[in-house]
C-alpha cells in the first residue's frame, strides 16, 4: 500500500514539475505575443522611413523647375518602384508575423489544453491518493481493533465468563 502510496507521488511530483514547466513556457509564449505589435511597428518603421525619406528626396527633384522632362519621369518610376518594394516588403513581413502568431496560438492551446489534462491527472490521483490512506488507516484501525480484542480475550480467564459469554470455539470465525 505503501509501495502505491510511493509511486503516485513520484507521479504526482513528475506531473508537478511538468505543469511548472508548462507554466513558464505559456508564460513566455504570452510574453512573446504581446511583444509582436510592437516588434511589427518598430519593423514597418524601419522600412518605411527611409522609403519616405527618399520618397519626399524624389518628390522634391520633381519640383524643381531645371528638371527636363525626361527626368521626372525617371524619377517618377524610381519612386512607383520604390513605393511597389516598399509596400512588398511590408505585406511579406506582415503576413510573416501573422503566420508566426498562428503557431504561437496553436502551440499555446495545445499547451493549455495538456496543462487541462495533467490538472485532471493530478486531481485524480489525489484523490486515489487520498482513497487509499484512508482504507490504510481504516485497515491499521481493524489490526489494532483485533489486536486490542485478542488481548483482552486472552486476558480474561475462563473462569469469569458468564454464562453468556461466548467460549474461544464459538468466537468470531
Amino acid at each position: 500500500m505503501q509501495y502505491n502510496l510511493k509511486r503516485q507521488l513520484k507521479e504526482m511530483k513528475a506531473i508537478s514539475m511538468l505543469k511548472e514547466k508548462q507554466e513558464k513556457k505559456l508564460l513566455a509564449l504570452k510574453e512573446e505575443k504581446e511583444k509582436i505589435p510592437a516588434e511589427t511597428l518598430a519593423k514597418i518603421q524601419e522600412i518605411l522611413i527611409p522609403f519616405l525619406q527618399e520618397k519626399v528626396s524624389l518628390e522634391e527633384q520633381l519640383r524643381e523647375p531645371n528638371i527636363k522632362q525626361y527626368g521626372k519621369h525617371k524619377l517618377l518610376r524610381k519612386t512607383q518602384g520604390l513605393e511597389s518594394v516598399a509596400w512588398l516588403c511590408c505585406l511579406e513581413f506582415s503576413q510573416g508575423i501573422c503566420k508566426n502568431n498562428l503557431e504561437v496560438q496553436k502551440e499555446l492551446l495545445q499547451l493549455t489544453q495538456k496543462y487541462v489534462e495533467l490538472e485532471a491527472v493530478q486531481k485524480q490521483l489525489k484523490t486515489q491518493k487520498r482513497q487509499l490512506q484512508q482504507k490504510q488507516w481504516y485497515l491499521e484501525s481493524l489490526v489494532q481493533g483485533r489486536k486490542h480484542l485478542q488481548r483482552q480475550h486472552t486476558q480474561c480467564p475462563k473462569e469469569q465468563q458468564g454464562p453468556g459469554a461466548l467460549s474461544p470455539s464459538q468466537g468470531t470465525k
